[in-house]
Formats: C-alpha cells, structure tokens, sequence
C-alpha cells in the first residue's frame, strides 16, 4: 500500500487546481472589471498577456494562502482534540495552577535563563496554559535579580498577591551557567534603581532576602513603612566587625507584620520596634555600641512565640562578670517554643550569661562554638537544670566526641532517638591551647551526666597527650548505660581499656564495639572479645554479652582472627576503607 503522497497526482491536479485556478481568476478581473482581450474579439498584445499572467500569479498566492490557512485551522482544532486525549489535560485547571507553582519555586528553576524560566515558558506551551498561567497570580509573585528587566510585567500579573522579592548571588543555587550570578552583580550594583521600580507596590511586600549587598547600598533606599512584611534578610559583604558602625533604621519602623529577622553586618538599633513579635532571629558580624544585652533580652521577651534565636560574631559594651551584679540584673526570659539556639563566637561570659537568662523546652536544638574556650563551667549557667532543661540530657541517647588530632578542637554531637539536641564546639587554633580536649571531655559523666546514653563515640584520640587514659576510664565508669562504643582513629590503648578483668569492667552492657583505623594488635583484639563473652570463660555477672563488633582500616582485621573471633559466638563485620 502506498503512502499518501503516492496518490494520483493527476486526478488531483485536474479535478481540484484548474477549476480553483479559473474560479480565483475570473473573480479577480470582476473585482478590477477587467476582461481578457481575447474575450472582446481583440488580439492579444505584450501589455494584455502580462495583465494575465499578473493575475494568475495573484489567484497563486490568494490559492496557497487559503489552503494554508484552511488546513492550518483544521490542523489546530484536531491537534487540540489530540491533546485533550492526554492525561495531564484532563487535570482540572486548579490541579495544573499547583503544578505550575511547584515549578516556578523550585532551585532548578532559579537559576535558568529568562526565557526557560518558569512562569514564562510555561505561559507559551499552549493557548490553555497560557490562561491558566495569567489566571494564576501567585506564579507572578516572585521578582529577583534575573527577572528584574521585566519586572513591570510580574508586578501587573500578580495584580493582588503578596510579593516576594530575593537578590541572592548564584551561589545560592550552584550557578554553573553564571546567569544568576550576572544578573545579581547588576542589580546589586544598580540597587536603588531596582528597589524604585518596587516602591509603588510597598504595600504588597510580603518577603525581602538582600544579600551580598554593601553598606552603602542599603542606605536612604527602605525608608518607607512596609505593612505586609514578614521576612526581612539583609546581609552585606566585607563587613569589618571593628569597622565604626553605622546604624540603620528600615521601614521606618514600621513592620508590624515582620517575624523572620536575619541582619548580618547589618547593624538596627535594639530599641527598634522590628526586634519585637519575631518567631525566627538572626544576628551575625554586629557590634553594638549603644544597645546592651540587657535590650537583647528585653527583646527576647516580647518575642514568646520565638522558634529558632542565632547570634554570630555579635559584640556588645562590656558585660559585667561578677556574678552578684549579674543575678541582680538578670532577667529570666521564657521561650517554650524555642526549637533552634545558636551561639558562636561571642564574648566572654556572654554565652552564659544568655543561657542562664533563658527557660526554653525540653526538646532544644543548641549549638554553642567557641573559639577561646576553657571548658563547659565556663559556659553553662551555675545551677543549672541540665538534665530536663537547657541541654536535655535526659532525651540524649547518642553522643559522638571529636577532637582535633593536636587536642586543641573538640566537638561534642549530642543526639536523641530522633534528632540533633545540642553541638558544641571548642576551638583554640589560634592560641594554641593543646588543653581543650583533656579539660572538656572530663565534663562527661560529671558536669554533664548523660543518665540515658547508650551510644558513645571518640574520633581522632591519636596523640598521647589529646586525652589521658584516667580521664578516658573515669568517663566510662560514670556511662554504665553503654551499649554501643566507636572509637575511630584513637590510639589502640583506649580500645585495650576495654579488656574485662577482675579490677576493672568498663561499659558493663556493652554489645556493640566498632574501630576504625586502630592499631590494635590481633592479640589483643581477641582479648576483648574473649573477657566479653561466655564463651571465653569470662563470668560476666549482671553484664551484657559483646554481640558484634565492627572493624575498619584496622590491621587485625585478617581472615585467621576473624575466624577466631566468631568461635566465640560474635558478629564480626569488616568494613571496606571508604
């Protein structure tokens, strides 16, 4: 069977062109009333035959022109039927408006070109995707610095809706192409131009995230009240924390609405009205001149609904260290809802102070660094409710301890059975204090007494001076509640500890022990393993039975001592170097 073109070209061009041809030709010369000479018994001249030839290349064009046209509508409304077969057309339009949102807010989709962004490209699939995109007004909601060039266009076609503006640098979105990044150097540079096409819809602004601006730039361009505004980020780049500061007064004050504030090298007054109703804090790289801590706390408190609170780097007057002047002026603020707490480098006193001031719920994600640390007196509040209150020791089931190899880093990871409670950072690599390991981790088991861990790790115990072996065996004794115990990359002196004799049994319930990267000795090995089991001829009273233990980089882990291992009825688990 032939394919279409092999019809009969010649009943097509006989039945169907000359009649069309002779039709579009006679009606041409009526519509001139123009006869052809010949017709009037003249004899045709040069003149009377281009005439005719003029007019059959004129029913040529109108003939191709309407059989495009025929065809193409008939074409269109059979291809939309067509389409109408498909799946994704029989979503109702409110289904597609969602999946189109989804779309344009997602990180793939900030960091296209324009013309491959969403709402546009989607705007010209079709007839009925375009209505559907214009009929959706919070597609057209979101105006960045890619977007800026029309920005009149996202501002007509979101009519009503709240307006979310972000200048974010493309490295926010691993930007390979650079178009997010060219985009935001521009409009960065140019800023009070790009804020001054905003201005008229003020009061439609439900959202700003200004980064990597400088100081300058921010300056004389949100003066104006901004009633909507609920997130205000400004951060500025290169900001000097030693640099004179200069304050900076947004909105006039006036946010009513505002309840995420993050300002990094952004310095606002603390007696300034934004600081109060927020549900989520950030300050970084701010030194304070004329507000006090004390302002801080006042503004804590009239934040009750408050859920995560960040200082970095933030500096404030000198704050007393006696602590008489300090519980007289100390107020005690309540953050029940409170899930989120970081601290990072701050002043003297001043973590401790914070924590002290604060009652917050039980279930707190806190992170405290340091970078001149002494030890955790020093930092948590006297007296404090450690157990059920500030670091929740209670709900912690899982601690992991690393140290840097020089003893002068330690990182404390506490964890309940579903998340993070608290990560502590002791740093001294600029004063060189080789001290820091030995003096923090003998908190553990005293200042801090973990009643429920049943999961312990040590990394980078590699020097024989990070860590003694009294401090090492005290903080077992006082963990009797250990189930699980890794130590990776520690000297193979701290997994020998773990040898049961007659003077000593540490982590009684031990059932778990994984190495990585020991230099245990294959003989020693087999020793733990052999005083842990009944099976060794070990009496282990009310202990638990060793049932596993994981290897790792460790030069025992040979064929003949895993075999040796498993006579005495242990899971013995090698895992390949990574």
């Amino acid at each position: 069977m032939g394919s279409l073109e092999d019809l009969d070209v010649q009943i097509t061009t006989s039945d169907i062109v000359p009649p069309l041809i002779q039709m579009l030709c006679k009606r041409i010369r009526q519509a001139h009333q123009d006869e052809p000479s010949e017709l009037l018994g003249a004899k045709p001249t040069r003149d009377s035959m281009d005439a005719q030839c003029a007019v059959i290349e004129l029913a040529q064009r109108l003939a191709i022109n309407a059989i495009n046209s025929y065809a193409g509508e008939i074409l269109s409304a059979v291809r939309r039927r067509r389409n109408q077969l498909t799946a994704i057309h029989r979503l109702p339009n409110e289904i597609l408006a969602l999946i189109f949102e989804f779309t344009e807010c997602s990180p793939e989709n900030a960091k296209q070109p324009l013309d491959l962004r969403s709402p546009i490209n989607i705007s010209q699939v079709s007839k009925l995707w375009r209505e559907i995109a214009l009929d959706t007004a919070t597609l057209w909601t979101a105006i960045d610095a890619v977007n800026a060039p029309i920005l009149h266009i996202f501002t007509s076609r979101s009519k009503r809706a709240l307006l979310d503006i972000k200048l974010l640098p493309g490295r926010e979105f691993h930007d390979e192409e650079g178009h997010v990044t060219v985009a935001h150097h521009y409009q960065t540079t140019h800023f009070p131009g790009f804020i001054r096409k905003l201005l008229p819809h003020i009061n439609r602004w439900k959202s700003m995230q200004l980064l990597s601006l400088t100081r300058s730039t921010l300056e004389r361009c949100l003066n104006e009240p901004a009633h909507q505004l609920d997130t205000f980020h400004a951060h500025c780049s290169a900001h000097d924390i030693e640099s004179p500061v200069y304050t900076y007064r947004f909105f006039d004050d006036h946010t009513p609405r505002l309840r995420d504030l993050s300002l990094v090298g952004v310095c606002v007054s603390l007696q300034s009205p934004m600081f109060t109703g927020l549900t989520c804090l950030h300050l970084e790289r701010v030194q304070y001149t004329h507000s006090s801590v004390y302002q801080l706390l006042q503004n804590l408190a009239a934040c009750p609904l408050l859920e995560d609170l960040h200082l970095w780097h933030v500096r404030f007057p000198l704050l007393t260290t006696n602590p008489d002047l300090l519980s007289e002026s100390q107020l005690l603020v309540g953050l029940p809802r409170l899930q989120g707490l970081t601290l990072r480098g701050l002043q003297d006193h001043l973590t401790q102070f914070i924590l002290a001031s604060i009652r917050v719920s039980p279930f707190l994600g806190l992170g405290i660094g340091l970078f001149d640390p002494t030890d955790f007196e020093s930092i948590l509040p006297p007296n404090a409710d450690l157990v059920d209150n500030l670091l929740n020791l209670h709900h912690i089931c899982t601690l992991v301890v690393q140290s840097s190899h020089r003893g002068d880093g330690c990182i404390f990871i506490a964890q309940s059975s579903e998340t993070d409670l608290f990560t502590i950072y002791f740093d001294s690599t600029g004063a060189a204090d080789r001290g820091v390991t030995e003096r923090t981790v003998s908190a553990i088991g005293q200042v801090l007494p973990f009643p429920n861990l049943t999961s312990l790790s040590f990394e980078g115990l590699l020097f024989q001076n990070t860590l003694g072996m009294s401090t090492f065996t005290r903080v077992l004794q006082d963990l009797p509640t250990i189930t699980t115990l890794a130590l990776h990359e520690c000297l193979a002196k701290f997994a020998e500890e773990l040898v049961v004799t007659p003077a000593l049994h540490l982590c009684p319930l031990l059932q778990t022990l994984e190495l990585t990267a020991s230099k245990i000795t294959a003989e020693r090995l087999v020793a733990i393993v052999k005083s842990r089991t009944e099976t060794g001829g070990q009496t282990l009273g009310d202990g638990a039975r060793l049932g596993e233990i994981i290897l790792s980089d460790c030069a025992a882990a040979i064929p003949g001592t895993m075999r040796e291992l498993e006579s005495f009825g242990v899971k013995v688990t090698v895992v390949a170097k990574s």
